[in-house]
């Protein structure tokens, strides 16, 4: 059941012969959307721990940019319009 629901979430959804979509590859846009929101839970829930954690923006903005390269490259601007 997780194994289903990581595939759901990460795995990259492409169109098959048959015209079907399935997963296949991970989709970095996902991982970087996906460590950034538990890098933000982990900012937000260490102090009630004792032990604050704080990321640099830096971190945040390398994390978002790799994921908008991930999604522009991704993206088959040769395939027909629908």
């Amino acid at each position: 059941m997780l194994k289903k629901l990581v595939t759901w979430f990460l795995f990259r959804k492409v169109k098959n012969a048959a015209g079907e979509m399935e997963a296949k590859g991970l989709s970095i846009t996902k991982v970087c959307a996906t460590i950034i929101g538990i890098m933000q839970a982990v900012e937000f829930a260490s102090p009630h721990f004792g032990h604050p954690i704080n990321f640099g923006q830096n971190i945040y903005m390398a994390l978002a940019s790799l994921g908008g390269i991930a999604l522009k490259e991704g993206v088959d601007r040769s395939a027909p319009k629908e």
